[in-house]
């Protein structure tokens, strides 16, 4: 009996912390998929073909072997604003735009359902086979670079799932290799 309410205490205190979390965890879900939501409408406005691909995508995944991503530009995760605008300019609005298949033959098969069937131009499709982001670790770290002003390595500057962050490295690897 003097136990009681203690336990009718604690079963409140734990209930208001309960609430909170679950209150903080819908404000989250809420501001995500705002922020994912204005991300669709820009695909929108910059390129209604991959937009359209998008929700074509969206119901019919089911036909794929692999995963297939969304737009790069859908996919990205800038992990500060300040980097945004940098990360955007280095990658090109070709591979924003364009959608990543982690088979290769769901490449033939998106391509083909969106430009022929579909008759969407303006689809880019790419073939990415997923590896973890420390497959393309840098020889020198980020914290060497400071030294020399740079600010970081674009890879570091977003986050995206592995087969879009592998082909972007690949990317960027195979543009410095031919510009050398």
């Amino acid at each position: 009996s003097t136990l009681f309410p203690y336990t009718t205490l604690f079963r409140s205190s734990n209930h208001g912390s309960i609430t909170r979390e679950v209150e903080r965890l819908e404000r989250r879900s809420l501001e995500l998929r705002d922020k994912k939501e204005r991300k669709l409408k820009t695909l929108e406005k910059e390129n209604m073909d991959a937009y359209k691909g998008v929700l074509w995508l969206k119901d019919n995944r089911a036909l794929f072997r692999k995963p297939v991503h969304n737009p790069i530009m859908l996919e990205l995760e800038v992990k500060s604003l300040d980097c945004a605008r940098y990360v955007e300019s280095h990658i090109g609005k070709a591979d924003l735009g364009g959608f990543v298949c982690e088979d290769p033959n769901d490449v033939n098969l998106l391509t083909s359902e969106l430009r022929e069937k579909q008759k969407l131009r303006r689809i880019n499709v790419f073939h990415s086979s997923p590896e973890p982001p420390s497959t393309f670790r840098p020889s020198i770290s980020g914290s060497e670079l400071q030294k020399f002003q740079f600010l970081d390595y674009l890879s570091d500057m977003y986050e995206a799932p592995d087969a879009v962050h592998a082909y972007l490295c690949r990317q960027k690897r195979s543009e410095e290799h031919t510009s050398e």
